[in-house]
């Protein structure tokens, strides 16, 4: 009867280590797969950067006011932009009237029909200006994404303009200073879920 006693101890006791070890390793494989899967999202690309093209215009908001940069433009306009569909732009920039180069005085605003803005500048362009038949001046500067509202918040990126200025006829409101903008490069990096 001892000799049972002593077998079943034996016997227990071996059950309650091994019992321990596989809680261990079990809680340890937890843990371990918890660490991964921490460690595979953290790893993800928690951004998606896609194309970005459109067209709009923008016209004088107020006539140019001459300010110790050069000439400040204050533009506003509409049109469509991919991720933007109908939306609508203001923009304050300055032109340095001895080169035509200018620079944005403020970020610009790209306002989507629900209210999210995309924010953009661009802080290095040249106008030239020559004969482009309907146009007098063309530049194809890069704009740079600032971030933004809404979906757009932290949004990064770039564009080129490809923009062509019409002078307009003083004093025709029919014949208005304007500027077309036809965006066929760049692209948009946005924070998904946004």
């Amino acid at each position: 009867m001892r000799t049972i006693k002593c077998i079943f101890c034996a016997l227990f006791t071996i059950f309650m280590i091994a019992a321990c070890d596989n809680n261990t390793e079990s809680d340890l494989n937890s843990d371990l797969q918890s660490s991964a899967i921490e460690q595979d999202v953290s790893n993800k690309s928690h951004t998606v950067t896609l194309p970005f093209k459109g067209k709009f215009t923008v016209m004088r908001a107020m006539d140019p006011v001459v300010i110790e940069c050069g000439l400040q433009e204050s533009m506003i306009g509409a049109g469509t932009l991919t991720h933007l569909g109908k939306m609508s732009t203001t923009m304050l920039f300055c032109v340095d009237l001895s080169d035509l180069s200018y620079s944005f005085l403020e970020d610009g605003a790209f306002v989507a029909a629900n209210g999210d803005e995309l924010y953009f500048r661009v802080d290095d362009g040249q106008i030239l200006f020559g004969d482009y038949g309907y146009y007098q001046g063309y530049f194809n500067d890069e704009v740079v994404f600032t971030g933004g509202t809404g979906r757009f918040e932290g949004a990064t990126g770039s564009i080129f303009t490809n923009a062509y200025v019409h002078s307009g006829t003083p004093g025709n409101e029919s014949d208005p200073f304007h500027t077309d903008f036809s965006i066929i490069e760049g692209s948009i990096t946005l924070n998904k879920g946004k």
